[in-house]
């Protein structure tokens, strides 16, 4: 690990391979190309905590949907965002690779059979059996009573699990840091940004990448080849940037650099009172596995036919339990008393204490529950509706006339929704209603989702993906099926901005898996 704000060395490098950025995509990539004669550079921009500096460089502007601020929803220090990930997997479906041009879903050039080997390796590095991604096939996954589950009663409705990797797996930071720096012939450069692609004069080759440190050092990297694995945003902010050869910016002849960006989005409408003879525990509980602290997340999707009858996106819902107000309130000072247990006594914290004495048979109810003694049953189910965000052109990433502290352009993220999405929300709500009531699970009260209410309550869970997506022609996307940068020879990109399309699964283990796929690639065909 090199502080390159410290660095006394050359200031150009010559490299076998450097890879941008030290998350989930860059890491992956460097544990498994690194081996004794092979020069590996890899650029970190921040250090191995948070910098409120050096986070700073992640600031931009948002149009259109109201969207989070684009400082605070990534992590710029090694690790990158798994330093907050949750931790959920899932599996990817079938229906996710199929090119459904009629709601503007563009196929993606590789299979899912291709891809299901790497997803079995992902899951692994994350501490995760791949055999136990699907309980239906491996029961011993968990100790969820598979029963309770209405996949035998529905021809529209199924599971998805999602399986919680455990925090010392998933944080990259802690786990891979003293690995990463015990690599052979591989130097981590921390507070490392690259500011420029450095491009041969024809536009196919990458010379050197421009380095630049806050303190003011420059670097000058010289790579047989190249990896991006900075961000969805981020990498297309480079290839934009880097403009002085090709104008439009790198892989941009077809203008789809920054473009299609997606998130998985949500919307919480309607409420289920629950059949007192049919347990949704199964749905809301979230069932402990053998393996201590691992949990699995059930969300009630749509099947594949029935989202092509429907021209509809990836669907799912969540439940969400509201109980007792009383319950609610004594369960929410409880909380907030043990989080600030060795703070400074306050006001607050004397609210919450009368609230619990005021409150005792709630208070003593939701402390039996958490040792698992008794249950709490809900009054009610809030309904989260779950999807995965149609490509839209118009939803992009552009360069703006201000800089950041490195002079680098600033980003603009234009957040779009499509009718697809509308759709998808509007049908979904109908077909799942319609299903669940028709299986007497409970009463539901639905609540209009319309144009107006989707573009006022709608909510992205941070998978930013898109905006260099891959494509078999450079017209319609910015990588190919190997992840290189279309027309050019040695530059690649890793990270959820690859994806055509949102998927069912979560981005995390799914762009892992990529990045081992690029690995095998990059290791038998380029650095040969």
């Amino acid at each position: 690990m090199i502080d390159a704000r410290t660095f006394t060395g050359p200031t150009e490098i010559e490299c076998d391979l450097c890879i941008v950025g030290a998350g989930a995509a860059g890491i992956t990539l460097a544990l498994k190309l690194a081996q004794p004669g092979r020069r590996i550079v890899v650029l970190e921009s921040g250090g191995l905590t948070l910098d409120g500096d050096t986070q700073a460089l992640y600031k931009g502007h948002t149009t259109g949907q109201p969207y989070y601020n684009l400082t605070s929803c990534r992590l710029r220090y090694f690790g990158g965002t798994t330093n907050h990930w949750a931790g959920y997997c899932s599996l990817p479906r079938r229906i996710d690779f199929e090119s459904r041009p009629e709601i503007g879903l563009p196929s993606w050039p590789v299979s899912y059979d291709e891809v299901m080997p790497w997803i079995a390796q992902a899951a692994a590095q994350l501490g995760i059996d791949p055999s136990r991604l699907d309980p239906f096939a491996s029961p011993e996954a968990t100790q969820g009573d598979l029963s309770l589950a209405i996949d035998d009663e529905s021809d529209i409705v199924r599971t998805q699990f999602a399986i919680k990797s455990l925090p010392k797996n998933r944080r990259f930071n802690a786990r891979f840091r003293d690995e990463m720096a015990s690599l052979p012939d591989t130097d981590v450069f921390l507070y490392a940004n690259l500011t420029h692609i450095g491009m041969a004069d024809n536009g196919s080759t990458v010379k050197s990448l421009t380095v630049k440190t806050l303190t003011g050092k420059e670097l000058s990297i010289r790579p047989r080849a190249a990896v991006l694995a900075c961000h969805a945003i981020e990498s297309a902010r480079l290839l934009l940037a880097s403009n002085d050869v090709i104008t439009a910016g790198i892989g941009n002849a077809g203008d789809q650099v920054g473009r299609n960006f997606m998130d998985h989005i949500r919307v919480q409408a309607g409420r289920i009172v629950a059949n007192p003879q049919r347990s949704l525990d199964f749905y809301f509980n979230d069932m402990i596995t053998p393996e201590a602290e691992r949990q699995v997340w059930t969300l009630l999707e749509l099947e594949d036919e029935t989202l092509r009858t429907n021209s509809m996106l990836q669907y799912a819902c969540s439940l969400r339990p509201r109980y007792d107000p009383a319950l609610e309130q004594a369960r929410d000072a409880g909380s907030r008393l043990a989080k600030g247990f060795f703070e400074p006594f306050d006001l607050q914290m004397a609210t919450d204490v009368g609230t619990l004495l005021s409150y005792p048979v709630s208070t003593a109810t939701n402390f039996a529950a958490r040792l698992g003694m008794s249950d709490r049953q809900p009054v009610y189910f809030e309904i989260i509706h779950h999807i995965a965000q149609a490509p839209n052109p118009s939803s992009r990433i552009t360069l703006t006339g201000e800089r950041d502290a490195l002079g680098v352009p600033i980003v603009s993220l234009h957040w779009a929704l499509s009718d697809a999405d509308f759709h998808t929300f509007v049908r979904g709500q109908e077909l799942f209603t319609a299903e669940l009531s028709a299986l007497g699970l409970g009463r539901f009260a639905s609540e209009p989702i319309t144009r107006a209410f989707v573009e006022q309550d709608v909510l992205g869970i941070y998978h930013h993906m898109g905006t260099m997506r891959m494509s078999a022609s450079p017209h319609a996307g910015v990588v190919d099926a190997n992840c290189r940068v279309h027309g050019t020879d040695n530059l690649f990109v890793a990270g959820s901005g690859i994806f055509p399309a949102g998927t069912a699964s979560g981005p995390t283990m799914f762009l892992i898996a990529f990045a081992l796929r690029l690995a095998d690639h990059l290791d038998t065909k380029v650095l040969i």
